[in-house]
């Protein structure tokens, strides 16, 4: 089936964490065997959204997945072994207790090449901070000019996630490159946060101050009944979720005519656990060590033509309207409104994907191709889960302004002296951390705010709980207090 996809055969470990997934995604996209490997002794955080659940789906569709425990010995072995077969390891782990680490299992400098994906600096103030895709985006600036000038909204979930991964398969490519040209395979880290600020920062420059789409902003529904750009699948693709045929994003672009999108669904835990270490470890052992993918793409004379790209030129505030982001944009209830200051999404993600299809192509050693993009297609990828979602349950997709919804309390709250931050309860251990910085670990059992559907069911008193405490401090000293108990939180930049 991927058979004429220029990464066929390239080899691609993905250790799971919080962020980066829909780099692995875009790998396997265009053709790699990209292998999800789970951790089932970590802590699993269930989404509690009907479109974060979807989201999970689409980020990891066209992968395998493995099961491998830290602190397990056999596992362990596993694991080491695999990332030898390797010719690319994103890790996604960098930092978590019982995380053996891959610098140290890599090895050899001819690779694997290890891309490690982290929220924040290592060596910052924020390094062991657990970050949220709305956190980060509030620490970015990706939020601070959005909704009414009294009250910046979130991003639609999916949206940081998208640049981020991008940024990161474009690195992961790139370390390829230059394992191919000097036989020494890089490590490379990818800061979360400095990859959405600098897009933010590029967009700002690009955008006219106060422009706006002449298009009437489309729903997700009307995307939906329009048909364009979206693909059908069976429910029982997507068992236990599915009732009725599932919308997903069509295909990002073509290359030589091959579409690079959606092939199958997601893996369901270790549901290729011995197929995977069958196939990869029985091949180092009848080989005495496989040739990496990537330096067999070294043996071909032939000179490589620039391939030929085909993209359309969409303006930003356009592609926001056509592809559903505008109107998700915004509060409940608040007409779309002109984005100004510039808004900062998509920001360079059109071209970070063009440079991975070129890379992709150059890797794949074909005499000359032919790349067709078309922009509003990338866009919508990121709208996954929305679109997913919508196709189950029409209605759903709707804008979500300031909350995030699954979680409580989750999203922007006013802080003193007219600022805002964003602060995100993913868990129970967060809420309980929350009450320990406010001064009320009495709440941490409460019989209601205590558990996830208890907040969910009583958000405002869940979010009174914060928002009171908030105003009577000044921003700066609040939000260090709330990081210090280890409260995914921050001021709303720019």
């Amino acid at each position: 089936m991927d058979s004429g996809l220029p990464l066929r055969g390239l080899r691609v470990l993905e250790l799971v964490g919080d962020l980066g997934g829909s780099a692995g995604r875009l790998l396997a996209d265009l053709g790699a065997d990209v292998v999800r490997v789970t951790d089932p002794s970590a802590p699993q955080r269930q989404p509690m959204a009907e479109v974060s659940t979807w989201l999970r789906e689409m980020t990891h569709a066209n992968k395998r997945g493995v099961t491998l425990a830290a602190g397990d010995a056999d596992d362990e072995a596993t694991l080491v072994a695999l990332i030898a077969e390797a010719d690319i390891v994103l890790d996604g782990r960098a930092g978590q207790t019982g995380h053996p680490g891959t610098g140290a299992m890599a090895g050899a400098p001819s690779g694997p090449v290890v891309v490690t994906i982290r929220p924040f600096d290592p060596a910052g103030p924020l390094a062991d901070l657990p970050a949220t895709e709305h956190l980060l985006s509030a620490l970015a600036g990706l939020v601070a000019h959005t909704g009414a000038e009294e009250e910046p909204v979130l991003p639609p979930v999916g949206l940081a996630e998208g640049l981020i991964g991008a940024h990161e398969a474009r690195a992961a490519l790139h370390g390829l490159l230059t394992l191919v040209e000097t036989g020494r395979a890089p490590t490379v880290d990818v800061i979360a946060v400095d990859v959405l600020a600098a897009a933010v920062a590029r967009a700002a420059e690009q955008e006219s101050v106060g422009m706006e789409s002449t298009d009437t902003p489309a729903t997700i529904g009307d995307i939906l009944r329009e048909g364009t750009g979206v693909q059908w699948e069976p429910a029982e693709t997507f068992p236990d979720l599915a009732r009725r045929p599932v919308a997903v994003p069509g295909p990002v672009a073509t290359v030589d005519g091959v579409p690079i999108g959606w092939r199958h669904g997601a893996p369901r835990g270790g549901e290729h656990q011995a197929e995977v270490v069958g196939e990869w470890l029985s091949d180092a052992v009848a080989a005495e060590g496989r040739t990496p993918w990537s330096r067999r793409a070294t043996t071909s004379t032939q000179p490589i033509t620039p391939p030929s790209i085909d993209r359309d030129q969409v303006d930003p505030a356009t592609l926001r309207a056509r592809s559903g982001v505008a109107d998700l944009w915004r509060r409940p209830g608040v007409p779309v409104r002109r984005i100004d200051p510039p808004l900062g999404y998509p920001g360079d993600v059109i071209e970070v994907l063009i440079d991975v299809l070129v890379s992709a192509v150059a890797l794949s050693d074909r005499p000359e191709s032919d790349i067709r993009v078309r922009s509003v297609d990338v866009v919508r990828s990121h709208l996954g889960g929305h679109l997913a979602a919508e196709s189950q349950i029409p209605g759903i997709a709707e804008a979500e302004g300031n909350l995030a919804v699954g979680e409580a309390p989750s999203g922007v709250f006013p802080c003193a002296h007219g600022r805002f931050c964003v602060v995100s309860i993913r868990d129970d251990a967060d809420w309980a951390a929350l009450c320990r910085a406010v001064g009320r670990p009495e709440l941490a059992d409460h019989p209601t705010l205590g558990t996830t559907p208890g907040r969910l069911a009583n958000r405002a008193a869940a979010a009174g709980v914060l928002t009171q405490w908030l105003l009577r401090r000044d921003p700066e000293e609040a939000i260090a207090s709330l990081q210090a108990h280890g409260v995914p939180a921050g001021l709303v930049a720019g």
